[in-house]
């Protein structure tokens, strides 16, 4: 009985990664390029993409060897909602956006 006590109490594995990326183009100003590189970095999902930094988010794009898009400081808020799958708010959110600019 011990042993079958024991074994409940053991840590639950991770999530699992995605099989599909989500489209992080839906996110103004993630075009392909940038959509492929944050993939290949480990940024798959809108979730994932929603608690990455700015900093990091840039870091990611310049070691590609890509540039820093203005529309960088939006993303997270967009992913949030699409991670909520709040596509009506992201919708809104995106009509107020120059360029995916705030």
């Amino acid at each position: 009985v011990a042993d079958i006590e024991a074994e409940k109490k053991v840590a639950p594995e991770p999530p699992a990664a995605p099989d599909e990326p989500d489209d992080l183009t839906k996110v103004e100003g993630i075009g392909p390029k940038y959509s492929q590189t944050l993939i290949a970095a480990g940024i798959p999902t809108f979730a994932i993409l929603a608690e990455t930094s700015e900093e990091q988010l840039v870091k990611i794009i310049r070691e590609a060897g890509m540039r820093k898009p203005p529309s960088v400081g939006s993303w997270a808020d967009q992913a949030k909602l699409a991670a909520a799958g709040k596509w009506d708010e992201l919708a809104k959110l995106q009509e107020k956006l120059t360029a995916g600019r705030k």
